[in-house]
């Protein structure tokens, strides 16, 4: 190896051991741990510590739940061999029941082979190139990229990969830095994901609702609650504004102005262009008819002409039902339009898309089963009862806020965010 290759291993070397000897310690205190008295907060609230812990130290959300997840069955059974069968037992496999749930698991991989299905067809691309005709337009161009980013509401991830992928190229001939182009199609995906009543995380989110609020002193209804916190998301409804006024008024931060374009790359003719229709078509399908189970699967079925009667729908059970029955429905219309002449790639497709997603599947399995060892071990109780002595309740958001902000910049990982605060401070909440 030369000088630089060693120095390199050397310096790739120290970032894994320094990560693995801090999880490597938390595991080995665990036993230590367990010998404190049940009712002890510390106790209660090590398997939360251990899981913060490893996912900022690992950068991992996976693995620092995964862990959380050992930490807590070690505590709540005394020994390592009990506590795999303690936690698939009690924890996991329950965990992983009920309609919310289990819709969840269902809604985001069918939603997920969506969006692969529609990718791979192309109508993207050509709804784009529509848009933006034969100018090179920057405006235009940013435009397109924040109306495309719109139509992609039912994944932030999806959106965020396929509409970069699609708008590169066309940014580098419209002589737009792909720094600029990657905040506009990321402050376009995520928000709309999170406010937009279909998508992947919302089905996440309700999921966890259910779950952090299933023993409330008031009924909890996860689709309305959902729609009412809406008006209270100003980060989302303010990036869906921002976007398209920088857009407009040309407005780009210092430091992004520092980017210069990148010289277009030759391009091959695409053979995977598509008429617009291919991809329009199965989200309009999608959104209506999710939008349709909602009264149709309620029992009973409510009055559709009226405004109380669409409240009833979504107030009711019929939720999981319907954004499963829908997303299947959306599934179906993209295969049928998808172009005939390669219609052999849909199952590719199909599966490549679901399969995206699955990481982020385990990461709300695992936040289920932390939320019920959260229960077990009375985390709940012991961090409301110390809430309620220190702190006004005022100042819970604020602490979520900073937690949550905190995880987030550290690791990256909105998902492994969510997962590990939602089941922790909606209870406390």
């Amino acid at each position: 190896l030369s000088k630089s290759d060693e120095q390199s291993l050397h310096l790739a070397t120290r970032a894994t051991i320094g990560p693995g000897l801090i999880v490597i310690a938390l595991l080995a205190t665990t036993p230590a741990i367990s010998a404190f008295e049940p009712d002890s907060l510390f106790r209660s609230l090590w398997p939360a510590l251990v899981a913060i812990s490893s996912i900022i130290a690992l950068r991992h959300a996976i693995a620092g739940l995964a862990l959380g997840v050992l930490s807590a069955a070690w505590l709540i059974s005394g020994n390592p061999v009990a506590a795999l069968r303690e936690t698939l037992a009690e924890h996991l496999l329950p965990a992983m029941q009920g309609p919310w749930r289990v819709g969840a698991l269902v809604f985001t991989l069918t939603l997920g082979a969506f969006a692969g299905v529609l990718e791979k067809s192309g109508g993207f691309g050509s709804l784009l190139r529509r848009v933006l005709g034969h100018g090179h337009s920057e405006r235009r161009l940013l435009g397109g990229v924040f109306g495309v980013g719109l139509l992609c509401f039912f994944d932030g991830l999806a959106s965020s990969l396929l509409t970069g992928r699609i708008a590169r190229p066309l940014a580098d001939r419209a002589g737009v830095s792909r720094e600029r182009l990657a905040w506009v199609v990321d402050s376009t995906g995520s928000p709309i994901a999170c406010v937009a009543f279909i998508s992947t995380w919302i089905a996440t989110q309700l999921s966890l609702i259910e779950q952090g609020l299933a023993e409330a002193p008031f009924e909890v209804e996860p689709y309305t609650l959902f729609f009412r916190s809406i008006p209270a998301n100003p980060y989302c409804l303010l990036a869906l504004m921002l976007v398209p006024l920088a857009i407009l008024t040309g407005f780009q931060p210092s430091v992004m102005k520092r980017f210069r374009p990148r010289m277009p790359e030759a391009q091959n003719s695409s053979a995977e262009a598509a008429p617009a229709r291919v991809v329009l078509i199965p989200l309009l399908i999608l959104a209506t008819s999710i939008l349709a189970c909602f009264p149709l699967l309620s029992d009973p079925i409510p009055n559709v002409l009226s405004l109380t009667g669409w409240r009833e729908a979504f107030s009711g059970s019929a939720g999981p039902y319907a954004l499963v029955g829908g997303s299947i429905l959306g599934l179906i219309a993209a295969v049928a339009c998808f172009p005939r002449a390669r219609r052999g790639e849909v199952g590719t497709a199909a599966v490549h898309g679901a399969g995206s997603l699955l990481p982020a599947l385990v990461v709300l399995v695992l936040a289920w089963t932390l939320g019920s060892q959260f229960k077990a071990l009375g985390t709940i109780d012991h961090v409301s009862e110390l809430l309620s002595e220190t702190t006004a309740a005022r100042w819970l958001p604020l602490a979520v806020f900073l937690t949550g902000s905190a995880m987030a910049f550290t690791t990256g990982s909105s998902w492994g965010t969510m997962g590990l605060l939602m089941p922790l401070a909606l209870p406390v909440t």
